[in-house]
């Protein structure tokens, strides 16, 4: 349950490059980690590891928003059993930053415990760097599948892998797109396209496995380098194909490029499903207009314009990080994130102490059911993999904004482009219903 917010906590810092929640290690009971030399007892320090620089910068820090938001919601109502919870950040723009920003906060901050991160290269790379000194890492954000798949025994996810985006955006593409274009499912003709990195790769291979298994024929599988600077190619393919949905898997450079060459080389698509923050962010309207905004899917951790029924919760998140921090949220990612920070403090609260086998069993003593939650998301961690199983993707559409009654952005009622929840539909607003298919020819811009 959100909690109101009475007092803005500025505790940021920066030192050395690193940014530094103001906090001091401390410990639950007798396994948990030491304390440093300029530390205070009273205090548990959780360490805590995101991109808060470089290309992912902007979504590393929406991500630590929302944890700092459960930590310092948990302190204004008595702490963990009584002790304050602080964060301790390290800044990790990449993974080699993830491994040393562990050595950092274990060896030199004596932190029990680490979450983050945002980033499925940054998450692996430090979660396994965390095994070696018996760590517990609780992934928050990061999607690719191997992060659990593969668990050295030290990670916990709380929040949906890559693969459910693929297998949601096909599921989308069955239940809503098919029957909007008044094409039988077994007509449809789809492509996927995705960067070749671990994200890009396990929602591709969701998509093309699942549209196998519902009989949508997959008429181009489209892998392509993130860094690249052409995809005219891609997109010749795509046209070639007479494609009537495009499952896309991408980061912000390569996104934009897609669309901005879409449009120049005078290739329309009639609907496009997008995966992730790079098109659920207010910057992809802003950066490939409002034409071709309109009517793009995008599959995703659960943003704000969704039924308070499915999330209950949502609307009060929202309202606590604008007072927080001054504005609506950015993305699902925060969200997502103060989720998976309060499940971290649930957990503590019912651990014996901070070390790693206690962890893990009051981890998987908790159970609660789906739909009871902001997320929409519910907790039962499976005993192999620790992978959080209660959790899902939802299926938005950016859509014009003229309401009033939204929860995002209900200031804005001009017509310019907000997402919204629509599949599953339990999950919409009342006022919203599938549109823009196909979706407005943004060729002709």
């Amino acid at each position: 349950m959100v909690q109101s917010h009475t007092s803005r906590r500025k505790f940021i810092q920066t030192t050395g490059g690193a940014a530094v929640l103001a906090g001091v290690a401390g410990c639950l009971g007798d396994d948990g980690a030491g304390t440093g030399d300029d530390t205070d007892d009273d205090a548990l320090t959780i360490g805590a590891i995101y991109p808060l620089s470089g290309d992912l910068a902007e979504l590393g820090e929406e991500s630590l928003r929302g944890a700092e938001l459960a930590f310092n919601e948990r302190n204004e109502d008595g702490g963990v059993d009584g002790q304050e919870v602080e964060l301790e950040v390290a800044d990790a723009p990449d993974a080699d930053a993830g491994v040393s920003g562990v050595v950092s906060l274990v060896d030199t901050h004596d932190v029990p415990i680490i979450l983050g991160s945002y980033s499925s290269t940054i998450s692996r790379a430090a979660s396994q760097r965390a095994a070696q000194d018996d760590v517990a890492y609780w992934e928050l954000g990061a999607v690719a599948d191997v992060i659990t798949d593969d668990n050295p025994g030290n990670t916990f996810r709380t929040n949906p892998t890559a693969s459910f985006f693929g297998e949601d955006g096909v599921e989308l593409a069955a239940n809503v797109i098919a029957p909007a274009l008044d094409i039988e499912v077994e007509d449809l003709r789809m492509a996927v396209m995705y960067e070749s990195g671990e994200y890009g790769n396990a929602v591709g291979d969701g998509a093309i496995s699942v549209a196998e298994e519902v009989g949508i024929e997959v008429v181009e599988d489209i892998e392509y380098e993130a860094d690249t600077s052409d995809l005219s190619s891609e997109i010749q393919r795509l046209d070639s194909a007479d494609v009537d949905v495009l499952n896309h898997t991408g980061y912000d450079p390569d996104i934009d490029l897609l669309w901005n060459q879409l449009e120049n080389l005078d290739v329309y698509i009639p609907t496009v499903i997008g995966n992730g923050a790079g098109y659920s962010l207010q910057t992809f309207t802003d950066n490939v207009g409002d034409t071709a905004t309109l009517g793009t899917f995008n599959v995703d951790f659960t943003n704000y314009n969704t039924n308070p029924e499915y999330a209950p919760g949502i609307a009060e998140f929202v309202d606590l990080y604008t007072e927080e921090y001054g504005d609506v949220p950015l993305s699902g990612h925060s969200l997502a994130n103060y989720f998976g920070a309060n499940v971290l403090l649930d957990t503590l609260e019912a651990a014996d102490s901070t070390g790693l086998e206690d962890v893990r069993e009051a981890a998987l003593s908790l159970d609660e059911e789906e739909q009871t939650s902001a997320t929409s998301w519910g907790v039962s961690f499976d005993e192999d993999t620790l992978q959080n199983e209660r959790i899902s993707v939802i299926g938005h559409q950016w859509q014009e904004n003229v309401h009033e009654d939204d929860i995002w952005r209900p200031d804005v009622t001009d017509g310019s482009p907000d997402l919204y929840s629509l599949f599953p539909e339990e999950a919409r607003l009342e006022m919203i219903d599938v549109d823009y298919i196909p979706q407005p020819d943004y060729t002709q811009d």
